[in-house]
């Protein structure tokens, strides 16, 4: 939905500025468009984690990457697709675990409260709910194994995707 949002968006920019003469004399590249409203919907680190994508060998039974692809260490995690790996092997998720594994790793080393998973992830804050992220912290790290390192608990704050900066 926010892709088809983000598309329309940009079909709808490319065509003002054709139409602009002032502007440019041709109309701005349609992937031009688009990276912004990407940099401007997930931030500057997604446009960062973005050269870190890895390329797939061929012929594995699971679609190719897109252009949404983020990677870390051994996780390569496909919003777009709806899909996550690790280390070559593809993890069941719940669509909770998949929302809050994509909002940790767009924004590697940014600080998240409970509070704030709660808003971003699940769409809402309700008083009493908060051990809930807890919960499903835990289940996500038991199902990325070794990979589960990567999210990182910030004693009194909340929790963080590693950035992976002078890390292994």
């Amino acid at each position: 939905m926010v892709i088809a949002a983000m598309w329309s968006l940009a079909l709808s920019v490319t065509a003002a500025l054709a139409q602009e003469p002032a502007v440019s004399e041709s109309p701005a590249p349609l992937w031009a468009v688009l990276a912004t409203l990407v940099v401007l919907a997930y931030g500057v680190s997604w446009l960062v984690a973005r050269p870190l994508l890895s390329r797939r060998a061929e012929g594995r039974d699971h679609p190719t990457p897109s252009l949404a692809c983020l990677q870390a260490g051994p996780l390569v995690l496909d919003p777009v697709g709806h899909w996550v790996e690790v280390e070559g092997r593809r993890l069941d998720l719940t669509a909770t675990e998949f929302k809050l594994l994509v909002h940790l790793v767009g924004r590697p080393g940014q600080v998240f409260s409970r509070e704030e998973l709660l808003r971003n992830v699940w769409g809402h804050v309700t008083a009493g709910y908060s051990r809930t992220v807890d919960t499903h912290v835990q289940r996500l790290r038991e199902k990325l194994g070794a990979a589960g390192t990567w999210i990182e608990t910030v004693r009194g704050v909340g929790y963080r995707f590693r950035n992976g900066e002078g890390q292994g």
